[in-house]
């Protein structure tokens, strides 16, 4: 009678444990096998971030990272696609801009900018004393494709010709030319400056001024404001000539 008991027992305990398992479906909707999470103490998935679908216009996020993912989105696309910020400490807003065309092999683009004040005294002087100098500091990573960055600084700037450079052994080396333009923001002028990024991961610096700088006085005449009347405009925008 006793062992009877105990088999009739051991029956209902094995049925029992049979249900369990086969009510207990450790998966996700995904058909993932979930796996145990030490810390967490739960079951949990890797999932890869699905990336949004990128607009024309994008405000960046707060660390300007955008995905592999999301510029999945746009690589290949016909059209221009913009992302934009404002740095807080100077008020300026960047702006980059895609070729959807160009874009064949989509990576994570790291765009936050940051400027720095750093040596900039140091630049605009060792750059014939240029008139303006701005420190653009970009992290290192690699383009997706070819890329310009806009900057639209919060006032109207009095230059006709500006540069961007690197430092190349504690001086200033020409990169490339910088288009300005004009713009309005909050009722006012303000001036935008263009250029394409050719690399990343230092402090460039945008140094120039007016260098074709002739007003009339009352009697008619031209004057020049040029610093040196023996160097033309091409030459003081461009440090590497002094």
């Amino acid at each position: 009678m006793r062992r009877r008991i105990v088999r009739t027992l051991t029956s209902v305990l094995l049925a029992g444990m049979m249900l369990f398992a086969a009510g207990c479906d450790f998966s996700t909707n995904s058909g993932k096998a979930a796996k145990w999470d030490q810390q967490a103490g739960t079951f949990s998935t890797k999932h890869e971030k699905n990336g949004d679908a990128l607009k024309e216009k994008n405000e960046l996020p707060g660390d300007g990272i955008i995905t592999k993912a999301q510029m999945k989105t746009i690589a290949g696309k016909d059209g221009s696609y913009e992302f934009y910020s404002v740095d807080s400490d100077t008020g300026i807003t960047y702006t980059w801009i895609y070729e959807g065309k160009k874009i064949q092999k989509p990576i994570a683009q790291r765009m936050k900018v940051l400027f720095p004040k750093a040596k900039t005294e140091e630049v605009k002087e060792s750059a014939n004393h240029a008139a303006f100098g701005l420190g653009i500091a970009l992290e290192k990573a690699n383009l997706a494709a070819p890329v310009k960055l806009t900057l639209s600084l919060p006032e109207k700037l009095d230059a006709d010709s500006i540069v961007l450079c690197r430092l190349a052994d504690k001086k200033p080396e020409k990169m490339c030319d910088v288009s300005i333009g004009t713009d309005t923001k909050d009722g006012k002028e303000i001036t935008t400056l263009s250029f394409s990024v050719l690399e990343m991961g230092d402090t460039y610096y945008l140094v120039g001024g007016k260098t074709n700088a002739d007003e009339t006085t009352a009697s008619g005449e031209a004057v020049s404001d040029q610093t040196d009347p023996d160097k033309t405009a091409s030459d003081q925008a461009d440090p590497g000539k002094a």
